[in-house]
């Protein structure tokens, strides 16, 4: 998809509170109760619940539109009624730890990825090798005239994969881990029974 012309020049602000002294971005999300925080199909105790998929994705839809360079905290907007000492506690545990569970996810796939452009690469090079001294030896002399093209084009290609890997996927990997990092610090606050801010609502 393209990215759009005056996306480069938008201003986080604009839509997420801000806070100069610490350089702190604020995500405010508006939530009925506990309970919408996690799976609904999950009814294990809160404490070793799923988070909500939806919760999830808004809030890493926001992390992305915030610059790296800045930190992020998170303010939960509930009613009243809701306010309960081990809920709160639980709360903030299990979204910190699914954060760290993601972080934990990309870095063991960037780690994946790089061992494979490590084995291409050696493969790569083997495969240019062989063809260069099957081109020296005059293969096709022997009815393998084919043999140096195939590994000359089979080497290339390995490589092609490397730089795919290192320049595209891990570079990808790399910002996402940056992301994670930033969630599973973030500083979670509740507030219960307050009017909420000014900014994009979310039940």
């Amino acid at each position: 998809m393209a990215e759009h012309k005056d996306f480069k020049n938008f201003d986080p602000s604009l839509l997420y509170e801000y806070d100069s002294v610490n350089k702190t971005y604020i995500l405010n999300l508006s939530i009925n109760s506990f309970k919408k925080m996690y799976n609904t199909w999950d009814y294990s105790p809160y404490r070793k619940r799923d988070i909500n998929e939806t919760l999830i994705k808004y809030i890493e839809d926001c992390s992305a539109e915030i610059p790296l360079k800045h930190k992020m905290s998170i303010h939960m907007y509930l009613p009243e009624n809701e306010k309960n000492e081990n809920q709160e506690k639980e709360g903030i545990s299990a979204l910190k730890y699914y954060f760290k569970y993601l972080l934990y996810k990309k870095v063991q796939q960037k780690s994946r990825y790089l061992k494979n452009a490590m084995l291409y690469g050696l493969s790569g090079f083997l495969f240019l090798t062989m063809a260069y001294i099957f081109q020296k030896l005059g293969a096709e002399k022997y009815y393998l005239p084919i043999l140096p093209d195939g590994l000359f084009i089979g080497g290339w290609v390995l490589f092609w994969e490397v730089f795919s890997i290192i320049f595209f996927r891990v570079r990808e990997i790399s910002q996402s881990i940056k992301e994670y990092y930033r969630l599973s610090e973030a500083e979670i606050t509740y507030h219960f029974g307050k009017t909420f801010p000014k900014t994009i609502k979310t039940n």
